[in-house]
C-alpha cells in the first residue's frame, strides 16, 4: 500500500491527499519543470495554514496590512509612526489600532517583517554591504540590523549575502 493510498483510508482531508500526490508526484516525476511541483506545494501549504490544520503558522489574510506593508515599501528607511500610516491611510489612531487588532498584528510587527524581508531580498539579490542594506531598511546601525535580522530569520546576514 503506498502512501496515497493510506492517507485515503484514515479519512484525511482532501487538502493533504492533493499535498500528498504532489509529493510523490514531485519525487518520481520524470517532469523537468520541477517549479510547478514548488508552487503547487506552497500554494497548498497556505491553503492548509488557512484551513486551521496544525503545524502551520495561520497567514494574515487581510487587505489592511498588505496596505500597510505596501506604504513602508515605498520608503522603508522612513521614520514611520502612527500619525504617519493614519494620514496616509486617512483613518483615526483608534480605527488604525482596532483594524491592526483584528489582524492579530501591530504596526511595529508589521514595520519590522517588512523590513527585514525586503532586506532579505537586497541581501541575495545585491553585493551591497550589510552596513548600507541595515541603512536601507531603517535600521541606525549594522549590529541592530544584524540582531534583529538573526532573531527573524535564524542566519546571519552575511550568510544569504549575494558574493
Amino acid at each position: 500500500m503506498n502512501k496515497l493510498e493510506f492517507s485515503f483510508l484514515n479519512g484525511v482531508p482532501s487538502l493533504i491527499i492533493l499535498c500528498d500526490m504532489i509529493s510523490l508526484l514531485a519525487i518520481e516525476s520524470r517532469f523537468s519543470e520541477f517549479y510547478i511541483f514548488d508552487d503547487a506545494s506552497i500554494s497548498l501549504a497556505l491553503a492548509l495554514g488557512k484551513s486551521g490544520c496544525r503545524g502551520f503558522k495561520k497567514t494574515r489574510d487581510s487587505h489592511f496590512s498588505t496596505r500597510i506593508q505596501t506604504l513602508i515599501l515605498e520608503s522603508p528607511a522612513s521614520e514611520w509612526c502612527s500619525a504617519l500610516l493614519e494620514e496616509r491611510l486617512h483613518i483615526s489612531g483608534a480605527t488604525l489600532r482596532r483594524r491592526l487588532a483584528e489582524e492579530n498584528t501591530s504596526m511595529r510587527v508589521l514595520l519590522r517583517e517588512t523590513r527585514l524581508n525586503y532586506s532579505m531580498i537586497l541581501l541575495q539579490t545585491t553585493r551591497k554591504p550589510i552596513k548600507l542594506v541595515a541603512r536601507e531598511c531603517g535600521y541606525k546601525s549594522a549590529s541592530c540590523f544584524t540582531r534583529n535580522f538573526i532573531s527573524h530569520f535564524g542566519i546571519e546576514p552575511s550568510a544569504v549575502k549575494a558574493q
